[in-house]
């Protein structure tokens, strides 16, 4: 078992991945998230969610984790991610890239909660060429400090660009100066959107058949 290249072992490896995954869907701590907000937990979270993706199953968030996240890869297109309330928090300055992209046809259940570092440049949840993306229970984007994204109008808590029927029940964005922009998504709803500390809230353009 100890020797990588023996049918054992790789007997053994196919069983292990194997139970990773159910027909309840993938837990991420069973690929190694931590999610204790302080670890770097991105690789491991992406592998399962494209485990999850792959075998056409949710991806399993437990309540009260806090996924650690340095660098920015967009989610799986098809993904369904159940986060039971937990949150993302963005670990290191990650210049303009999101900490958080959904792909299309995805479905979020639980919210989406996003705390990021701020500065100039930082952007919360992007969702781009991405149609039919659903988010239950809000999503929710909060920079550590005012003025997040303040050098450049297109760095936003949430963003939303040619992507239609995107739909979330609530938006909540804090302390970015751009706070939610939606350009080029015809059919988006939002149930409601509050803004907090900014110095503008919410653009919406070029759309057609929004609510």
């Amino acid at each position: 078992i100890n020797q990588a290249e023996t049918l054992t072992r790789k007997a053994v490896d196919a069983v292990v991945e194997t139970a990773k995954v159910s027909a309840f869907g993938v837990r991420v701590d069973a690929y190694g998230v931590v999610g204790n907000g302080v670890k770097d937990d991105t690789d491991a979270f992406h592998a399962a969610a494209s485990a999850a993706a792959t075998a056409g199953v949710p991806l399993v968030i437990p309540a009260g984790f806090s996924i650690g996240i340095s660098s920015y890869k967009r989610l799986p297109e098809g993904l369904t991610m159940h986060t039971n309330g937990s949150s993302f928090q963005q670990l290191t300055r990650m210049g303009r890239a999101p900490v958080v992209g959904l792909g299309p046809r995805s479905t979020v259940v639980g919210g989406l909660r996003v705390e990021t570092l701020g500065g100039d440049a930082c952007q919360g949840v992007l969702i781009a060429d991405a149609p039919d993306v659903t988010v239950y229970g809000g999503i929710e984007v909060r920079s550590s400090t005012p003025g997040a994204g303040k050098a450049n109008i297109r760095d936003n808590g949430v963003r939303v660009i040619n992507s239609p029927r995107f739909t979330a029940d609530r938006v909540y964005v804090e302390n970015y100066d751009w706070a939610v922009w939606v350009d080029e998504s015809p059919g988006f709803q939002i149930g409601w959107v509050e803004v907090s500390t900014y110095s503008l809230a919410v653009r919406i353009k070029e759309l057609v058949e929004a609510r």
